[in-house]
Parts: C-alpha cells; sequence; structure tokens
C-alpha cells in the first residue's frame, strides 16, 4: 500500500467586526507531500507484532529502514510510525482503520483484508491437488463449453447443477452432467 502524507498548519483564529465576532480557523499543506509505502507482509507483522523477521538496515534521528525480502530498496519508515500504527492497531481493525482514509481507503479495505486473511493462513493448509478441489461452475461450464457451444453447455449445468454435491471433484461434476445429459432426461 501507498499512502501519500501531507502535513497541515491550523491556525485558530477571531475575527471581530464592528458588530460581531467568529471563530474560524486557516487551514494550510506545508512542505511536499511524503509517499509513504507499507508492504501488505510488513503490516501483518506489525499485527503480529513478529518484526523480527525483516533486518532492520539503518536508523537516524528521523527514519528506521527495514529490509524486505522483494523490495528493491529498503523500506524507509518515520521511527514512530510503527509504534503508532500498533496502538491504532489494537483498538480498531485493519479495515476500520482504512476507511479514516476515505473513499481511496474504502477502495482498497477489502483487498488489504483478504490479503492480510490470506497471509494469517499461509502454510497451515496443505494446497489440494486439481483433481481433488471441490467443483467450481465456471471450471465445470468451461470444459462444457469445450465440447459443446457455451449456450448448451449453460443449459446442461442449470438443468443438472441441482444433482451436484458439494462434495463432488470438478472431474466428477462434468462426468455426472454428460452422463445424465446422455440417458436424456
Amino acid at each position: 500500500m501507498t499512502f501519500a502524507v501531507q502535513g497541515h498548519l491550523v491556525a485558530p483564529i477571531t475575527v471581530e467586526t464592528a458588530d460581531n465576532s467568529y471563530h474560524t480557523a486557516l487551514v494550510g499543506p506545508i512542505g511536499k507531500p511524503e509517499k509513504l509505502t507499507l508492504p501488505i507482509s510488513f503490516l501483518q507483522a506489525i499485527l503480529d507484532d513478529n518484526l523480527e523477521q525483516f533486518e532492520l538496515v539503518g536508523k537516524d534521528g528521523k527514519y528506521t529502514n527495514w529490509s524486505i525480502p522483494g523490495l528493491r530498496e529498503a523500506l524507509r519508515l518515520p521511527n514512530d510510525f510503527i509504534t503508532e500504527l500498533s496502538a491504532v492497531l489494537r483498538l480498531k481493525s485493519v479495515a476500520s482503520w482504512l476507511l479514516d482514509f476515505g473513499s481511496q481507503g474504502e477502495a482498497v479495505a477489502p483487498l488489504v483484508v483478504g490479503s492480510l486473511l490470506g497471509l494469517q493462513f499461509r502454510g497451515v493448509t496443505a494446497p489440494l491437488l486439481v483433481g481433488e478441489q471441490p467443483f467450481q461452475r465456471e471450471i465445470v461450464v468451461d470444459t462444457l463449453t469445450r465440447m459443446f457451444d457455451s449456450a448448451r453447455a449453460a443449459e446442461m449445468y442449470e438443468k443438472w447443477a441441482p444433482y451436484l454435491k458439494s462434495s463432488m471433484t470438478n472431474e466428477e461434476a462434468v462426468s455426472l452432467i454428460l452422463k445424465e445429459a446422455g440417458r436424456g432426461y
């Protein structure tokens, strides 16, 4: 994830006229926007409180540099960023934290949360062989389309889908549909 962080100067002022006075605030950007990159794997490590897996390669008065596998350059983050982000994520979920960034945060929240879920379960379950995976409609219809035209394949699937079991593989589902279609039911 990449963020653009822009500092702003906020100055509260009181405006007095002959008849009235009111309070307002002047707000304006200061300096250049700073680009901040946060790899999803690093975010997961922050959530897991497991930053030991990344090598600290440099630190100065303002920034800490981390070596992240897959990045050409070291990840450069403000020194207190990790501490502050950890504190925020103890109080709210990643999704609600991203919603604080408006429509852009809302757009990436499902992708980020999905990636984090994938990272949490990496290595926990063994992958299934292709022949052992539960059937998926798209794969079954695609296989039927290679044998028949797409309209006929979709019609066959829709007709026989109620008879398919969730425990069937793609091969078993295609086989059942072809067998039943061959009987002419």
